[in-house]
């Protein structure tokens, strides 16, 4: 599949505030959880963990989607860093049709907000119709946005 990336988290999201370095290095599990679910954290990081022994990123059936309700921006996440717990790979939608693949803070969604001051929500109906791969694809078709709701 893919190769590995430079974090995308670690680039300007489309929120108020970026956080500093030492946010993201001080993430816990309990500050992960008040988002993504223990058991979710636990299937990402499995995912990580078999592409790591890949030596590249596997193309996983995605774990969770993240959304910012006011904006339109959202993640499908798949697998988390076994190095680095706080990475989590997946695809970005900033909600303008520019989609990309790569790692995210999971610190920066944690507290991110957006322009309004809404924090992100996870997407709790969320249920992966097919692997990463096939939303990259799809989100090509759909000029560069993530399907929302199953095709």
């Amino acid at each position: 599949m893919a190769e590995r990336q430079r974090p995308f988290g670690s680039q300007a999201l489309p929120f108020s505030t970026p956080l500093s370095v030492s946010a993201r290095l001080t993430t816990r599990p309990k500050e992960m959880a008040k988002m993504i679910p223990i058991e979710a954290l636990s299937r990402m990081l499995e995912n990580g963990k078999v592409s790591d022994a890949s030596g590249s990123v596997r193309d996983h059936y995605p774990v969770v989607r993240i959304v910012s309700p006011d904006t339109g921006a959202s993640w499908i996440l798949s697998e988390l860093s076994p190095h680095n717990r706080d990475l989590a790979y997946g695809l970005y939608d900033p909600g303008i049709g520019a989609t990309s693949l790569g790692w995210v803070s999971i610190a920066e969604l944690t507290a991110a907000r957006s322009p309004r001051g809404v924090l992100l929500d996870l997407d709790r109906r969320f249920r992966p119709d097919g692997r990463m791969s096939w939303y990259t694809e799809k989100a090509k078709q759909r000029t560069g946005r993530i399907p929302s709701i199953p095709t």
